[in-house]
């Protein structure tokens, strides 16, 4: 997936002139360092331009621009930051990510408390990219953030479906850390958040099943039809408990008409099939 895909929601670029074709991430980074704040940004195109690139360039050069998107992350011109996260991003991607990025961990993870959710969002996956080569530098980063004090967001949600994909998963200071954020209060788009990696990663001990099951009761309907998914993903024993609950929601004449046509095709165990589920948008990142 490119980096674009995933972190261009919500990231407002003007389709302007740029005065100086950059042409390298290197040069690019190095012009967009030196602009003042009220300078116009590069076309999109050719921020897209660059960052495709980085997965073509050399390790060597990689090692250079690396100081340069470090300064464009902690940057004050609009934008910079977050052209320094998809950066990163394309880097994770890469299957020398780990080590070319394994000295930068600490700053990629301060990001996770960034007050914008694009760069803060974008970090989480930037780790969930290089978890998966190397486990035991992330996932201690991404667990720490996860019990840090304060009320659960979509960026935790994130940590969540991060730890429950690595092969750390199993063990005990994980599981205790999702655990203990799953008993957290939280507002309905972070429970949709949870219940979908939830059911992204099919992996479940009794407080996963338990909050899955808890969702069929939300009073959010959004949530319900998140929850429905969530339980018919973790398996049949999972289906058996939610039976009863899901045979109501399946027949009850005030339960909202999707979530009632959902819980029907789930009694049918047809869930597997193509539905279009009517899901309110996502926030903005």
């Amino acid at each position: 997936m490119k980096p674009h895909i995933l972190l261009a929601s919500g990231l407002l670029i003007a389709s302007v002139a740029y005065t100086q074709q950059a042409t390298t991430p290197k040069a690019y980074f190095e012009k967009r360092l030196v602009d003042r704040p009220d300078a116009p940004p590069p076309p999109y195109d050719t921020l897209l331009r660059v960052v495709d690139s980085v997965g073509a360039s050399s390790a060597g050069e990689i090692e250079v621009i690396l100081p340069l998107i470090s300064s464009a992350l902690k940057s004050n011109v609009p934008n910079l930051p977050i052209e320094g996260v998809f950066a990163l991003f394309a880097i994770a991607q890469r299957p020398d990510g780990g080590k070319l990025l394994s000295g930068t961990l600490p700053e990629i993870a301060s990001l996770m408390r960034h007050p914008d959710e694009r760069i803060s969002g974008g970090s989480v996956t930037i780790l969930r990219n290089l978890t998966r080569t190397i486990p035991d530098s992330t996932v201690p980063l991404l667990v720490n953030r996860l019990v840090a004090p304060g009320a659960p967001t979509l960026v935790k949600s994130e940590i969540v479906r991060s730890l429950l994909e690595s092969s750390k998963r199993n063990e005990q200071q994980v599981l205790k850390s999702i655990e203990a954020y799953l008993t957290l209060d939280s507002a309905p788009t972070v429970k949709m958040a949870t219940l979908g990696a939830i059911a992204s990663n099919r992996f479940q001990t009794p407080a996963i099943a338990t909050y899955a099951l808890g969702g069929l009761n939300d009073k959010d309907k959004h949530v319900q039809i998140a929850a429905i998914q969530a339980v018919y993903a973790l398996g049949q024993d999972v289906r058996d408990k939610a039976g009863p609950r899901i045979s109501q929601l399946a027949t009850g004449q005030t339960v909202d008409a999707q979530v009632r046509a959902l819980a029907e095709r789930a009694l049918q165990n047809r869930l597997g099939e193509p539905h279009k589920v009517e899901l309110p948008p996502p926030p903005k990142r």
